[in-house]
């Protein structure tokens, strides 16, 4: 059976969504970085969580997000709708 336009449409648009969560992700976790290495980062800073289990959820991010590949020759990007283009 053939999947719907509309179901695909809204799969590039996922896409979309995806690659603009990339680049967002990108430029805040340079600034997470530039804070951890120079020590700004403590425990005191997160209400529910420490710097120790905050820093393993950006790691795992980092996991997540470096297996998406969003280059403009990648089919991802061909694939989305264009919406992270800005």
């Amino acid at each position: 059976m053939a999947i719907p336009i509309d179901n695909i449409n809204k799969m590039r648009a996922l896409v979309g969504q995806l690659l603009a969560l990339k680049a967002e992700y990108d430029g805040l976790r340079n600034e997470y970085t530039a804070l951890d290495i120079g020590n700004v980062i403590t425990d005191a800073d997160f209400e529910d969580m420490t710097k120790s289990q905050a820093t393993s959820a950006v790691s795992n991010l980092d996991t997540l997000f470096g297996s998406i590949s969003s280059g403009v020759d990648t089919n991802l990007y061909r694939f989305s709708d264009g919406s992270h283009r800005v």
